[in-house]
């Protein structure tokens, strides 16, 4: 089943609290779901609205914590001009992608406790929340390193 981005629903993950980290994961679940329906995807296939993030990220830690705009925009995003805290996204104008490792020497690219969710499952429900399929935090964390990170790495010269 194809699921737009806007339109995709996932079932909150035991575990994640941290804003950032709920930031990081929702934009990996929205990249490894969106790159699988290509045969082939290219680097500005993985460009993200802010928006559609923001509100994967508040269903991952079921609302305990609001999103604010401000931390898909600014806090994660590793090209903010006035600063930033992590390097977890990259900017194209408004739009954001997830950071490739390596694209800022290492340097808080991903969440530092992300191999304690890698027995946690991310639920992937359609519009009238049925299961479409699940993928543990493992296994997306294998696709980031080795088929996203690669391919976005290739054309950055990493």
């Amino acid at each position: 089943m194809l699921l737009k981005p806007q339109t995709m629903k996932v079932r909150q993950v035991q575990g994640i609290e941290n804003v950032a980290t709920a930031v990081w994961f929702a934009t990996l679940l929205l990249t490894y779901d969106h790159c699988n329906q290509m045969v082939n995807f290219v680097e500005n296939d993985t460009y993200l609205k802010q928006a559609t993030i923001r509100n994967i990220a508040e269903q991952i830690i079921n609302r305990l914590h609001r999103v604010d705009q401000s931390r898909v925009g600014e806090y994660c995003n590793g090209d903010h001009p006035g600063g930033n805290t992590l390097n977890y996204l990259r900017a194209n104008g408004k739009a954001r992608r997830l950071t490739a490792m390596g694209e800022f020497n290492w340097h808080k690219e991903k969440p530092i406790e992300i191999g304690r969710y890698d027995a946690s499952i991310f639920e992937v429900l359609d519009d009238n929340d049925n299961p479409v399929y699940q993928i543990s935090g493992g296994d997306l964390r294998r696709w980031y390193e080795n088929i996203y990170s690669p391919l976005i790495s290739q054309n950055h010269d990493l």
